[in-house]
């Protein structure tokens, strides 16, 4: 009986990898969203002083005028109150409200009425907090603060869009630099947005009334999806560009975009098939899977990807050497999946992680007792020290996870530490046999010297 009960168990478990292994077939409709980040109150200055550069404003009225040609609407996210001059802000600059750049509020009121342009609010000022207090490894104007700052930020930032500039149903929300937290989200709520749309690298339980919609790609990325083929299937697609990638020539870069290089790609665009182009609003009210758990599983598998692309070789992605659907990147990683597709790939890469987990132990142990057995005593405590250097690399990486989000690999934690109590615990003995054994010694000796000298 037990034995039939274990060829079940080990029969259960093969064909759960093989329902892993397997290729989900994802056709349908790609929804493609063309998001326009920084656009403020700042309109005439050459960028890096470049004359092939394109004016802020100049750049700004040649993108409408081809998404207008082309019927195809956008997203344009709004900074409520910014400096004079395209750069980092710090609070020490100068503060311009968007309403005071009254021409270009009459120009996007225009593209709303025509059904063209839809407006997100882009932060408030577009100030780097984080740097004020010293951690340059990253950057955000909402991250890290308190929540009553970040609403009075958000709420005067809204006021400013929807009061005196005017424009309409403001519900959509794009944190500067990605950087957002759970203080963010209790603001957002507070002050009535409904949409958040950040990049694949947090999550919090606090944004679980909210719509995510992730940026995904760049404009550089899907125009070489679209020329090679190697476009996805069905998802979700946010292309987010700034006023820095509009330019007047392409001699400036692969990333610069003049006007007839982003008309071409918006060509390309408008004729593929089970393709639609919509704003923020327009695909939340089409789908209604978008999730905070959604979200939530794109983040872990992010997670998973930044791991393994640090403990792996790079050819393993580079050049696809395990299945190219269960990778965390390659093709689909433009695209936003659905919860389903992520937690399947979420799931390959959990069993993977713990057997890699498992095998590092392993091998660690099998060291130290080789290294008991072959070598002489003095050697037990280099290989105990060394078995538990791999535990703790492994349980590091555990944690790493945990701290991360994926709050279900705490449950495989507790082994792991109980094996490193075990082999400290371990340590502790080889160290007190040691001392025994040189106290014995030391006793022996003494004592044979005492019976010479009496003889």
């Amino acid at each position: 009986m037990l034995r039939s009960m274990s060829f079940k168990g080990l029969l259960a478990r093969a064909l759960l990898i093989v329902f892993l292994l397997i290729p989900v077939s994802a056709n349908g409709t790609v929804y493609v969203i063309f998001r326009y980040d920084d656009l403020s109150a700042d309109r005439f200055g050459e960028r890096e002083g470049n004359p092939l550069r394109m004016s802020i404003w100049e750049a700004e009225k040649a993108v409408d005028s081809l998404f207008d040609g082309y019927g195809i609407p956008y997203v344009i996210a709004v900074i409520p109150k910014s400096k004079s001059g395209y750069g980092e802000l710090t609070t020490k600059d100068k503060h311009i409200s968007f309403e005071e750049d009254q021409e270009k509020t009459d120009f996007i009121k225009r593209a709303i009425l025509a059904g063209r342009v839809e407006v997100a609010q882009h932060g408030f000022s577009h100030t780097n907090h984080v740097w004020e207090k010293n951690i340059t490894h990253r950057q955000g104007e909402f991250r890290d603060r308190d929540l009553n700052s970040q609403f009075e930020d958000i709420e005067e930032g809204k006021r400013i869009l929807t009061e005196l500039c005017g424009f309409r149903d403001v519900i959509s929300f794009v944190p500067p630099w990605n950087g957002w937290d759970s203080n963010t989200a209790r603001a957002l709520k507070q002050a009535g947005f409904k949409i958040l749309s950040a990049r694949r690298f947090y999550w919090s339980k606090e944004a679980e009334s909210l719509t995510m919609i992730p940026s995904t790609t760049s404009l550089h990325e899907l125009e070489f999806g679209v020329e090679n083929g190697d476009f996805p299937e069905s998802g979700v697609i946010v292309v987010i560009y700034h006023p820095t990638d509009i330019c007047a020539s392409p001699e400036l870069g692969s990333n610069c975009y003049g006007p007839q290089r982003l008309g071409k790609l918006l060509d390309k665009i408008s004729v593929l098939p089970d393709v639609k182009v919509v704003t923020l609003q327009q695909l939340a009210a089409i789908k209604g899977d978008l999730t905070s758990d959604r979200f939530r599983s794109a983040v872990h598998l992010q997670y998973f990807r930044d791991f393994w692309q640090e403990v792996l070789p790079r050819r393993f992605f580079s050049q696809r050497l395990l299945p190219k659907h269960l990778l965390p990147g390659e093709k689909d990683w433009m695209v936003y999946l659905t919860e389903s597709q992520y937690q399947k790939k979420v799931r390959f890469w959990v069993l993977v992680t713990v057997i890699f987990m498992a095998v590092t132990i392993f091998i660690g142990l099998i060291i130290r007792y080789v290294l008991s057995r072959l070598v002489s005593k003095k050697w037990c405590l280099i290989g105990d020290l060394f078995a538990v250097v791999v535990v703790f690399l492994a349980i590091a990486a555990e944690i790493q996870l945990i701290y991360k989000g994926y709050h279900i690999v705490a449950v495989r934690a507790i082994p792991g530490f109980i094996g490193l109590g075990f082999l400290l615990f371990r340590i502790l003995q080889v160290v007190k046999r040691g001392e025994y054994q040189r106290r014995l010694k030391t006793e022996t000796f003494e004592l044979s010297a005492s019976t010479v000298t009496k003889t």
